[in-house]
């Protein structure tokens, strides 16, 4: 019977068994219409039609044997799975801390997959599997975990316990699962609960700022590299002379349209500074904005050097450490690399955790890999120029960028 069941369970042979008995069934309904026209021929006519309906009579259909054989399979089914819950009856009673016997009355009840399904991890209870094993895999001990950590979790915190202390908890626990943290020291902030407190308010802020910060402080950068690159800039500024001239130049003339970007410049510089903005961000705003005049100062000797180049400077690490305190250094373009604040960087006290952007050499055997040299000209190019045009200066000169995109 064993055999026959798992015959059953495959579908194919179901189908291979439906077949044979259809081939079966309609065999016997040929010969039994070739006797019943025999008989029909030697018969009166009024027995005619008795005898060719009587040939067929009592054939079951293929198809409701199958039927039929399925039923009493998924009836002994049934019946196994019900044998087999009754057989551990008194496993579950242990498990679950019931009365004996009490598993199976339920079972004969029809509660089983009720029963069955009380044994079932929950989700709490996978979760906090999850934070155990992220825990250990940390560094931490069992011992640590059963005697500090578990109970907070469970209970949902310890007498006295504040919501930053549970918070606290929550996100150590999710930077230690990170493989990208193996071996990296655990930032203060996740073991002091006044660090925390910065650190969250810092990261909320971050985070809700990131996307406008960043984009405003691009803008900034590019047409910062635009005034540098103007061919008209030589022209208005070098001397006190110089200032006078840009002061009165004509309305419509290429030097004019520059001074009226200078002007902009330092109007988007103020305006920046306003907004604040996390630690080591709003610092470098305010220090962007605090001379707007001085983006149309005309009298200095190199106006690049002395005017853009600081302010971009000043820019790049704004941006560097709004990428670092918004947690999302994997999407930071390595030329900000240089600029991240060191409390940002691995180890630091403000550090994210996580992975840092990924990139691939290029395979071009016509493209070189940038050498001391070409990294220091990059930087020049970087902070007068801004990062389009000090990339596109490397790749026209068949140098690699990828390792600092």
């Amino acid at each position: 019977m064993s055999a026959a069941y798992q015959t059953l369970a495959n579908p194919p042979n179901i189908m291979s068994l439906y077949l044979q008995m259809q081939q079966r069934d309609q065999a016997m309904a040929g010969f039994n219409s070739g006797l019943a026209l025999i008989a029909a021929n030697h018969s009166p006519p009024s027995m005619r039609q008795a005898i060719m309906e009587s040939a067929n009579a009592g054939q079951e259909d293929a198809g409701q044997t199958v039927g039929n054989l399925m039923s009493l399979h998924s009836a002994m089914t049934q019946q196994g799975a019900l044998q087999d819950m009754l057989t551990h009856a008194s496993d579950y009673d242990t498990k679950l801390g019931l009365p004996p016997g009490t598993s199976r009355d339920m079972i004969l009840a029809g509660k089983g997959p009720d029963l069955i399904s009380k044994m079932e991890p929950t989700d709490t209870q996978r979760n906090i599997q999850f934070q155990h094993d992220a825990f250990i895999k940390g560094g931490g001990s069992e011992e640590d975990w059963q005697k500090n950590y578990l109970p907070m979790i469970i209970t949902g915190g310890i007498p006295g316990m504040t919501p930053d202390m549970k918070s606290m908890n929550v996100a150590r626990t999710q930077w230690l699962a990170d493989p990208a943290n193996a071996g990296k020291p655990t930032p203060g902030y996740l073991t002091d609960v006044g660090k925390w407190g910065f650190y969250s308010k810092n990261l909320d802020t971050a985070r809700g700022s990131f996307n406008g910060m960043n984009q405003a402080l691009g803008e900034f950068i590019d047409h910062a590299g635009d005034i540098a690159a103007d061919p008209e800039l030589a022209a208005i500024t070098g001397s006190p002379g110089n200032k006078f001239k840009a002061e009165h130049a004509l309305s419509g003339t290429a030097a004019n349209d520059l001074v009226a970007k200078m002007k902009q410049l330092g109007a988007d510089a103020k305006a920046m500074s306003s907004r604040g903005g996390p630690k080591g961000v709003d610092q470098n705003l305010a220090t962007l904005g605090a001379n707007p005049e001085g983006f149309t100062d005309f009298s200095v000797s190199h106006y690049g050097e002395d005017q853009i180049a600081p302010k971009v400077r000043t820019a790049l690490v704004a941006q560097a450490n709004a990428y670092g305190a918004a947690g999302r250094l994997s999407e930071m373009p390595h030329y900000l690399d240089q600029y991240l604040d060191p409390m940002y960087q691995r180890g630091g006290d403000l550090d994210p955790g996580g992975p840092t952007k990924a990139f691939t050499l290029s395979k071009d055997p016509n493209l070189k890999q940038p050498t001391p040299a070409d990294i220091d000209t990059f930087k020049h190019n970087l902070e007068h120029f801004g990062p389009k045009r000090a990339l596109a200066q490397l790749k026209a000169d068949g140098i690699d960028t990828s390792s600092l995109e």
